[in-house]
């Protein structure tokens, strides 16, 4: 169904090819995952399999295509995308219309669909995805989970055989990535579609996968099936990709089972270790009393929320789609007026620093470099004093090497650390992270989180990653319907599976497994600490 010869593809201006001589062929009804570290080329190869960078860039393309036989070069755009839907990595890019019901039927008109089959495409989509609730709701105010579902049921309405996804799921709570993923097996089992998928979150993909093709530096360096793949995790490891809990776990104690489910895993006598004590904080920077807030007037999205912050402190804020963790975010940053209660800081001349949910509304300058000098120098620090610590801290996050590159010209996970950085060099007091783990591989993860380490007063990130949270937060705060239903320490709100449920979170594999063998490790590191 789909072939590729010997492919190149270099960007206009770049000293290296992004891919560089790949082949491959994907046969009906595959699902293949495509994985790697964040800016090896993985989303630019699913754009030259869909046609969009033959048809509407400027970029080198050496090599082939073919879709069904057909070279894609030979084949308009608009036919194309009746062959195969495109799941693009940013929801925002895709998103026209004014509603959920219209931005459906907007892909529908322009393949002149009638309107009785539009209407039952339409229904069927919005079903399918979980946005019957919002048909009419206004695109802008949407959450970015609710956004990434929406681009999805506009490619399963146009009833294509192959789909092409992008980091479907990098936004979704972990129940609506589980629906998702649900539907992609479903498309597959039931109507024979073939889909390409690349994700970071490896566990919950790794099993809807009849291959895994890893890729590294523009080029296949593995592709096998899951069950062996999951054979050379080490290959995994060096890259930096992040690896399936269980598997990862069984490696490292030198066992050599590999599974991906915890019930079906064998048990391993484990020491429960006692916690340590964590220090109580008892300095408040901020107190939120009885804060509400709303986009449309009778329709809050903040209910009555009340809640302290103290110095020194890693928060996580979690939660469905829709829950109000951004928006909670913009309030704390002053975006927006509460319309009821207070947000109370205990020093007015805190300054906070706002990542955003998309980095690209935050990235306006020629280079990285210029970036993220553009704080520094509008705080009245001279150039030749901000670029040593820009420098330091681009080099930090892994950007060294892009520092005169272009921000656009980088990949979405590369481009949400030019965003951090450029935060980062505000030097502001307080850090607030809307999704930082979207487009992240697991060493750029682990250097993200660790960069901020103890350099803010107060950090507060929103995150679907329930393996981040557990790694790098000490409080989790659980919202639901714009209020709060769960705050405290990871290991406690973690093993609370009914609270967990109402947030539509579900534990990870390790934390499931976990709770098997009598342990409250909530993560790898954490479990095989009790192992030895």
């Amino acid at each position: 169904m789909i072939r590729i010869e010997n492919l190149s593809l270099r960007y206009s201006g770049a000293s290296e090819p992004l891919i560089d001589g790949i082949s491959l062929t994907i046969a009906k009804g595959e699902t293949v995952l495509i994985c790697g570290p964040t800016g090896c080329g993985k989303s630019s190869l699913i754009n030259c399999m869909n046609g969009v960078l033959h048809h509407e860039s400027s970029a080198q393309i050496k090599g082939d295509v073919y879709i069904n036989g057909h070279d894609i070069r030979k084949i308009p755009l608009s036919h194309l995308c009746t062959w195969a839907g495109t799941v693009f990595q940013n929801p925002d890019t895709q998103i026209c219309s004014a509603t959920p019901e219209s931005e459906i039927a907007f892909g529908l008109e322009n393949q002149c669909v009638d309107r009785k089959s539009m209407k039952e495409r339409i229904d069927e989509a919005l079903t399918y995805t979980g946005l019957e609730h919002c048909r009419h709701q206004d695109t802008s105010t949407l959450s970015g989970g609710q956004k990434q579902r929406l681009v999805i049921a506009c490619a399963l309405a146009l009833k294509p055989k192959i789909l092409f996804l992008d980091e479907p799921v990098s936004q979704l709570d972990p129940r609506g990535a589980e629906e998702i993923l649900a539907l992609v097996n479903k498309l597959k089992c039931e109507h024979a579609y073939t889909i390409v998928l690349i994700e970071h979150r490896i566990d919950e993909t790794f099993l809807q996968a009849d291959r895994v093709i890893v890729m590294d530096k523009g080029r296949i360096v593995s592709d096998a099936p899951p069950e062996e793949t999951l054979e050379n995790l080490e290959q995994m490891r060096e890259l930096g990709i992040k690896l399936p809990h269980l598997p990862d776990f069984f490696a490292r104690i030198n066992r050599p089972e590999r599974p991906l489910i915890a019930h079906l895993a064998p048990v391993i006598k484990v020491c429960q270790k006692e916690s340590d004590v964590r220090p109580v904080a008892v300095e408040c920077l901020c107190s939120v009393e009885n804060l509400t807030f709303g986009y449309t007037r009778g329709l809050d999205i903040i209910r009555n929320m009340s809640v302290k912050f103290f110095r020194g402190e890693h928060v996580a804020l979690m939660g469905t789609n829709g829950a109000g963790k951004s928006t909670f975010l913009h309030l704390l940053a002053g975006a927006h007026k509460p319309s009821g209660g207070i947000i109370q800081w205990a020093d007015k001349t805190i300054d906070t620093g706002l990542v955003l949910q998309s980095p690209d509304l935050m990235l306006f300058c020629e280079t990285v470099m210029e970036e993220c000098l553009f704080a520094p120098v509008h705080q009245g620090k001279t150039r030749e004093t901000a670029i040593g610590m820009v420098s330091e801290i681009i080099d930090s996050m892994g950007l060294g090497d892009y520092a005169e590159v272009p921000p656009f010209a980088l990949s979405k996970g590369q481009r949400l650390r030019v965003a951090v950085s450029s935060v980062l060099t505000k030097q502001s007091s307080i850090l607030l992270l809307d999704e930082p783990t979207t487009g992240q591989d697991r060493e750029h993860i682990e250097r993200l989180m660790c960069c901020i380490g103890n350099n803010f007063e107060l950090v507060i990130f929103c995150t679907h990653d329930v393996d981040t949270a557990a790694r790098h937060a000490d409080r989790v705060i659980l919202l639901h319907q714009g209020g709060i239903i769960a705050d405290g320490a990871p290991e406690d709100i973690f093993h609370d599976i009914k609270t967990l449920s109402r947030a539509s979170i579900r534990q990870t594999s390790i934390q499931q497994y976990a709770v098997r063998v009598g342990s409250r490790a909530i993560c790898v590191d954490e479990l095989v600490s009790q192992v030895y």
